[in-house]
């Protein structure tokens, strides 16, 4: 599983984002790229807003408003949702199975 980002009906997976931007925004805020990109939103509400308005920009989309209370930023949240990956449901010796299903 991995997480998306919603804005504007449109939709960018975290995952796809340049690693050096996750990077960045994730060290203004003391966490490693993987820990940002793996863990809840909630854990790192900030960052996770930083990431949002990362997405609004690219989508040239105005960023979401946020007031800085727990209310708007439990709003926030929710633009952020789990989305399958396209990782094989089966490996065998490290490989995926050759036919094997996919999570997409």
């Amino acid at each position: 599983m991995a997480w998306a980002i919603r804005l504007d009906e449109r939709q960018i997976v975290i995952d796809d984002l340049p690693i050096s931007d996750v990077d960045r925004i994730a060290q203004r805020h003391g966490v490693t790229w993987y820990e940002l990109t793996t863990s809840r939103p909630a854990n790192h509400p900030a960052a996770f807003y930083d990431l949002i308005r990362f997405v609004a920009e690219r989508l040239d989309v105005p960023p979401p408003d946020h007031d800085g209370s727990v209310r708007s930023m439990k709003s926030l949240l929710e633009l952020i949702v789990r989305v399958d990956d396209d990782l094989p449901d089966g490996w065998e010796d490290g490989r995926p199975l050759e036919d094997g299903p996919t999570t997409d």
